[in-house]
């Protein structure tokens, strides 16, 4: 039993899998700024929680589904790396126009 963190691997579709769980990014509504994540079971595809921002504790924080989710040490490590890797500050949604605008300066 161990409470390191499992190597993660990045899938195509953007997810991020660990050995017993993986992290689906959920789309932003129109107005979010940070990003959220669902997490589930690698095998199953169960959903066990989500990842989020907590804005009052200024981190993201995991939250389970509901009263039935049993995570052991090494799961709850992954969870803690995964964590640890988003960014805290808020992610900026790129300018649309922005390549035309350079391109009009030239």
């Amino acid at each position: 039993m161990t409470n390191q963190p499992r190597p993660s691997k990045t899938n195509k579709d953007g997810s991020i899998s660990y050995e017993y769980i993986t992290f689906i990014r959920i789309p932003r509504s129109e107005h979010g700024k940070t990003q959220v994540w669902g997490c589930v079971n690698s095998r199953s595809r169960s959903t066990l929680g989500g990842v989020f921002y907590y804005p009052f504790w200024r981190q993201y924080c995991f939250n389970p589904t509901g009263d039935h989710v049993i995570l052991s040490t090494g799961c709850l490590a992954d969870i803690q790396d995964f964590i640890s890797r988003c960014p805290i500050e808020t992610e900026e949604v790129p300018d649309q126009n922005e390549g035309a605008n350079h391109a009009a300066d030239n």
